[in-house]
């Protein structure tokens, strides 16, 4: 994403030749724990037993409630955790698992409709923002979102978890720099946009 971002070859270039150096010299188990399971293509083995261990054994919880799921941290409750049919564990390793046991599908389109006026807000503020150094600052904040949203297909939560300190402060921080420049009119799909002036 930061390369995305700059547009700078030489920056590019830079990233690259740290990143294959990293990786010649990164150890023996870090590169085996990387690759496990892609060798035989076994989709637990490279879930490190998510798949059979907690998702599927998790999924007819979600169709006995599709639409309003079941309530904050309802993993611990379900019907696989009672009867130990899964891996004893406090929640599914997976964010979009957990938002549609947790809040059904009706919640899960009102988080993401969330995070897509997060990522608005922050991305106007990144291009517009009164001071270089808040630019930056929302730069970073939108990476965040990028981060939760891959994260979150093995790990994390969409509800707010310790792991989101930083995405949730720049959003408070988001809302102190929006107030103080009314009567600037910032929110225009995620853009700045000057009220005109009074006649």
């Amino acid at each position: 994403y930061f390369l995305f971002t700059q547009k700078r070859l030489r920056t590019t270039l830079i990233v690259l030749s740290l990143i294959a150096a990293a990786a010649f010299f990164m150890p023996d188990a870090v590169m085996e724990r990387a690759t496990t399971g892609l060798a035989s293509r076994n989709m637990d083995d490279i879930g490190a037993g998510r798949v059979d261990g907690i998702w599927l054994p998790l999924l007819p919880q979600i169709l006995s409630s599709p639409l309003v799921g079941h309530g904050l941290s309802s993993v611990l409750w379900s019907e696989a955790a009672q009867h130990q049919a899964m891996l004893p564990v406090g929640h599914p390793h997976s964010a979009y698992l957990g938002a549609l046991l947790d809040f059904g599908i009706l919640g899960s389109i009102v988080i993401f409709l969330f995070f897509r006026h997060m990522w608005q807000i922050f991305s106007g503020l990144a291009e517009s923002a009164p001071e270089p150094i808040f630019r930056g600052f929302f730069k970073g904040a939108t990476a965040c979102i990028l981060l939760l949203l891959v994260q979150g297909a093995t790990d994390d939560s969409f509800a707010f978890s310790h792991t989101q300190v930083f995405l949730w402060l720049a959003y408070g921080i988001a809302m102190g720099l929006v107030a103080r420049t009314r009567p600037v009119k910032w929110m225009i799909r995620g853009r700045p946009q000057a009220q005109s002036a009074p006649h």
